[in-house]
């Protein structure tokens, strides 16, 4: 397992120039963290925890802030990822894409300030449905959702690589908002020189193209967008096994079959077997998806312009209600001290006597902001 963890940071050898940023929002002056109160902590990841918040100077408008420990990601050599996430949803509005607001920095911690989805991500939500699996409307909805922002990624010169369920979060109206971009690869505008190396992405939904070690391109994207609509469709992935090794050598060299049950998929099998298909040459793009029957019956244009609502969806109340009601939920609960997981404070600022970064650790967060 430790060789899968190795591999899997590998980094690419020649990184690609970076197209400038672009400003998020217009500002008439910096904000700081201080500008925003923390209302929960909504969750954590491998490098980073995310906190509700709202402005102080308008309690009616929340975020989520997505807080970096500066430390952790000095000493796991992924300063780059940051700045990556940072770029590519500065440079890339899209609806179905996450949008960044601000960034900002402290002496220890990174802040990126985000649209706050209060749907969860969708591995959860699919996970609570009956035989984990979604209905057929539903997973063709979500998946033009995600295949539109797909495509406009690889438009704009980024290889997504990491697409997987957790990655995918859920607006109050339901729709699926594509996030996480630290392991993206963007080309900027050199959009016909879209090929990386890097061992990168998700056990269940990495390509075949990644496991060989080689160079790979924007097809891998495609790849695991073939294994989200199984997914989505029939409660699993197609690709298994006892152990990663098993699950890579399955993913390499074996075939997969479609579950009996779902009537009316054929438009779903037919484009997931265009889709995941090992040679990365034969596999189909943004042209031939865009063509496949599974389609039929919804516009992609009405889809781009967030005019379908995901059927079955029922909407959320606003964020206020949703935060009165899990606190009355909480009250009702024994008493837990506050930790570091627990207390949003804990989260934002930096806990007494931590030790201060070197001026050399410092100048690798120049101009994050």
């Amino acid at each position: 397992m430790a060789f899968f963890k190795k591999l899997f940071e590998k980094k690419d050898k020649d990184p690609v120039p970076q197209a400038p940023p672009q400003p998020a929002v217009p500002q008439e002056a910096p904000l700081t963290r201080d500008d925003f109160e923390e209302v929960e902590v909504l969750g954590k990841g491998s490098f980073a925890r995310v906190v509700l918040v709202r402005r102080r100077n308008n309690p009616s408008q929340f975020y989520a802030m997505k807080v970096i420990d500066k430390k952790t990601i000095l000493e796991h050599k992924r300063t780059r990822d940051a700045f990556i996430e940072r770029d590519v949803m500065r440079r890339l509005p899209h609806p179905y894409l996450l949008h960044l607001f601000f960034t900002f920095q402290t002496d220890h911690k990174l802040f990126f300030v985000v649209d706050y989805m209060p749907g969860g991500d969708l591995d959860k939500y699919l996970n609570s449905q009956p035989n984990k699996a979604v209905d057929l409307q539903t997973t063709q909805l979500y998946a033009a959702q995600v295949f539109l922002a797909l495509k406009f990624l690889h438009r704009n010169g980024v290889i997504y690589r990491d697409l997987k369920p957790e990655n995918i979060l859920l607006s109050h109206a339901g729709h699926c908002i594509l996030a996480d971009f630290g392991l993206s690869k963007d080309f900027g505008s050199q959009v016909d020189q879209m090929q990386a190396q890097s061992f990168v992405g998700s056990p269940f939904y990495v390509a075949p193209d990644v496991l060989r070690q080689k160079d790979y391109t924007n097809a891998i994207d495609y790849w695991s967008f073939g294994i989200l609509v199984y997914r989505m469709l029939y409660g699993r992935a197609p690709f298994s096994g006892k152990t990663m090794k098993e699950v890579f050598d399955n993913i390499m060299t074996k075939d997969y079959t479609f579950p009996a049950g779902v009537p009316g998929d054929e438009g779903a099998r037919d484009l997931i077997s265009k889709l995941l298909v090992k040679d990365p040459l034969r596999r189909a793009g943004a042209a031939e998806v865009e063509a496949s029957p599974f389609w039929n019956g919804l516009s992609l244009a009405d889809v781009e312009a967030v005019k379908i609502l995901p059927p079955r969806w029922v909407p959320l109340p606003p964020t206020e209600q949703l935060v009165a009601q899990r606190a009355a939920a909480k009250s009702g609960q024994a008493a837990v001290p506050p930790t570091s997981s627990s207390a949003p404070a804990a989260v934002t600022h930096t806990q007494p006597g931590a030790a201060p970064l070197t001026a050399a650790q410092q100048a690798q967060f120049t101009d994050f902001e």
